[in-house]
């Protein structure tokens, strides 16, 4: 099928990114442009009509907003109302990341760079591709256009990856003993916000691996929630799956959400000086208002 330009305009929501997220999109964005006007000019040179040029403005405009906002030097970038061809534009844009970071740590790794440095390069790969996976949308069609069918098949196949994944908002990580009273009503308010929601009596079925399951459940989730309570740092059990929450932040991504519950500073400070340190929603504020402050993160990427 012949490509044809088309942009959607219905609305996804208000989305968040911080600065540093932000910045990666943006060059994806000119990356993009760079592709698009060269093939134009290519077209131009043989005296053809430029075929994107509808493409070529949208990216001039969104990347004249990224300017505008970085000029304005705040910790993050909101999207008001942000479209789904804004979201398809970004989401090719930093595909085009993705792909030159790849080439880039290949050469590398090829001409012999230490394995220290490499590992760098490595983390600096995933974050980009968590991100662009976080968008939850197709890249724009022009992204197939003006990259080399090899490339575009491996994005394929990577996206294919992804959709069959099964993925979750988040994982509550809980002592069974907060469950009552607090931790199954925050579950439910979640999961009627409808966010994807990891939690045991969910998501377990009889007959189910308790350990296989909780694995699969860390692995493939883009947040944990972490209630913290006397009783979760009495027990052995919820630590293990901190410590594997833990694990998902080596590559430098923000994955813990801790929830204090019946705990103050100083507790939490005895436990995990550095957890202490994070900004967290607390139980004595109310349900209403811990969900609220979960959904500004869950949905900000959502």
């Amino acid at each position: 099928m012949a490509y044809r330009y088309s942009f959607d305009r219905q609305s996804l929501g208000d989305w968040r990114f911080d600065r540093e997220d932000y910045d990666l999109i943006q060059q994806g964005l000119v990356e993009l442009l760079k592709e698009v006007d060269a093939w134009n000019a290519k077209a131009a040179a043989h005296d053809a009509a430029p075929p994107y040029t509808d493409e070529s403005r949208d990216l001039h405009r969104m990347i004249a907003w990224g300017s505008e906002q970085s000029a304005q030097e705040k910790p993050w970038v909101s999207l008001t109302g942000a479209s789904v061809g804004t979201m398809r534009y970004l989401r090719a844009g930093l595909e085009l990341v993705v792909r030159r970071k790849r080439n880039e740590l290949e050469k590398n790794r090829v001409a012999g760079w230490p394995s220290g440095v490499l590992e760098s390069f490595k983390r600096s790969l995933q974050k980009v591709e968590q991100l662009a996976a976080d968008l939850k949308q197709p890249p724009a069609d022009i992204l197939w256009e003006v990259i080399p069918d090899r490339e575009s098949g491996d994005i394929a196949l990577q996206m294919r990856a992804e959709a069959e994944a099964a993925l979750w908002d988040a994982f509550i990580s809980h002592a069974t003993e907060d469950q009552e009273a607090f931790v199954r009503p925050l579950a439910e308010a979640l999961h009627e916000a409808g966010l994807r929601i990891w939690y045991a009596e969910f998501s377990l079925k009889v007959g189910d691996s308790l350990r296989r399951a909780i694995d699969k459940g860390l692995s493939s989730t883009r947040y944990g929630i972490v209630v913290l309570s006397p009783m979760f740092f009495a027990k052995e059990w919820p630590q293990r799956e901190l410590d594997g929450l833990v694990a998902r932040e080596a590559g430098g991504r923000k994955v813990i959400l801790p929830v204090w519950h019946n705990v103050d500073f100083a507790t939490v400070c005895k436990y995990s000086p550095t957890l202490a340190d994070r900004v967290a929603t607390q139980s004595r504020d109310g349900l209403s208002r811990v969900v609220q402050d979960l959904l500004a993160v869950l949905r900000q990427n959502h």
